[in-house]
């Protein structure tokens, strides 16, 4: 029976913290666990405590700040207040924005950004401002960064923005005439910031490596590394 151990440290300088041991019992091979009793707000879970705090918190705020945009979008749509907050509540209170409110998920940060690029196209059609087109595609991008399903969306908000430029009396042929430049400013952020992205990766890294174990692979698994 065991009557006392000592483990050195022999790594690099820093902290090294042990919650558990395991040891062999020389004479049978028996894996023998001694579980350690934690650290209890020691300067470790301090810091970890308040790294992780923001987390679950995020997913709340969002959520109600996609609410606020809701409301925002229905009163530009025409309605009155009255069926604008209801709209917002609805979505608050009544789909599953709220259960993912509560725990850790992605989707609160989808659906903001998605809305909120929603909300942007919306201004732009107003004054057709091409601020607010950059601005759409950058909140587009934002939701395919938090998770990258939402890339199927790119050619809604695509097709939304050349749709608003359609005037009463024009012909549906005039529209790539009177939206191309906005749709460049839109495509601006993928064509500056992804394929270069891209094309710095298959430098620094094998490019089969890449496009072969890291992108169908990790399509395959859900999953991007």
């Amino acid at each position: 029976d065991p009557v006392t151990a000592r483990l050195l440290y022999t790594g690099p300088p820093g902290h090294f913290f042990v919650d558990a041991v395991s040891v062999r019992a020389a004479g049978t091979g028996e894996l023998i666990n001694f579980p350690g009793q934690g650290r209890i707000w020691s300067e470790r879970e301090n810091k970890e405590f308040f790294l992780r705090y923001w987390a679950p918190l995020l997913s709340v705020l969002l959520t109600a700040a996609t609410a606020a945009m809701v409301v925002k979008i229905t009163r530009r749509l025409g309605y009155g207040i009255g069926v604008a907050v209801g709209v917002g509540l609805s979505f608050g209170l009544a789909t599953m924005a709220w259960p993912f409110a509560k725990l850790d998920f992605a989707e609160p940060g989808v659906t903001f950004f998605l809305v909120a690029a929603t909300l942007a196209l919306l201004k732009y059609g107003a004054g057709q401002r091409y601020r607010w087109a950059l601005f759409a595609s950058l909140l587009v991008l934002g939701a395919v960064l938090t998770k990258y399903v939402a890339v199927i969306t790119l050619p809604v908000f695509a097709l939304q923005l050349v749709l608003l430029h359609r005037v009463p009396g024009s012909g549906w042929r005039e529209l790539p005439r009177l939206s191309w430049c906005a749709v460049l400013v839109f495509a601006s952020p993928y064509l500056l910031l992804l394929l270069p992205g891209m094309a710095l990766l298959s430098a620094m890294y094998d490019f089969r490596l890449l496009y072969e174990s890291e992108l169908l692979e990790g399509l395959g698994r859900g999953w991007l590394g």
